[in-house]
């Protein structure tokens, strides 16, 4: 993607500022989880079982988790390696729940969380075709794609998911259109004139 500045009346190429290590991403999104995707920040580099998130997160409009996977480069693993996480965190509750309550000192029981409702989010430089068809019709993975710019400029881009205008920080909204219900007894079938 590329970026550009308006310098005395002529468009200037900003320079990229790729993440050198994918450590250096996950610090910056996990700083301001809040404010990117409404979520609470709970723990980085959980283990569960076999497997190491990269962030865990809670919803609490949801009441659900939400793991946050990151990838500087392309990578074809990363949706199955969610979608294991997403299918195993189930089998993992009480794993789950204690983060929480370490993160929060708040003690959230497994019967207070939705657990269908957590999601992940997957946040990386490029996606590939087949990534984002095959999660065209997941509703709990979400891709994000993410570029950095010198002068700290940082573009984060919902690819697919949660509505970008329904996303914390962006004020931004969709009119909505009154419904319109008929009156009783009045045809419905014509076309209004």
């Amino acid at each position: 993607m590329d970026l550009y500045t308006l310098c005395d009346g002529r468009l200037a190429r900003v320079p990229p500022s790729p993440f050198a290590l994918e450590k250096e991403l996950q610090d910056l999104i996990q700083e301001d989880a809040d404010v990117l995707f409404g979520v609470e920040f709970i723990k980085n580099e959980m283990t569960f079982g076999d497997y190491r998130i990269d962030t865990l997160c809670f919803d609490p409009k949801t009441k659900s988790f939400v793991i946050i996977e990151y990838k500087k480069a392309s990578s074809s693993l990363v949706v199955d390696q969610g979608r294991a996480y997403l299918s195993r965190l189930p089998d993992y509750k009480a794993d789950f729940t204690m983060a929480y309550a370490e993160r929060k000192d708040l003690i959230l029981s497994r019967d207070d969380v939705n657990w269908h409702r957590s999601r992940l989010i997957i946040v990386s430089t490029d996606f590939t075709k087949y990534q984002m068809d095959s999660t065209k019709r997941e509703d709990r993975i979400e891709l994000w794609e993410v570029h950095r710019y010198s002068g700290d400029i940082l573009i984060l881009r919902n690819i697919h998911g949660r509505n970008r205008r329904e996303s914390p920080g962006n004020n931004v909204s969709a009119p909505r259109r009154p419904e319109v219900k008929p009156k009783f007894g009045e045809d419905t079938t014509r076309s209004p004139t």
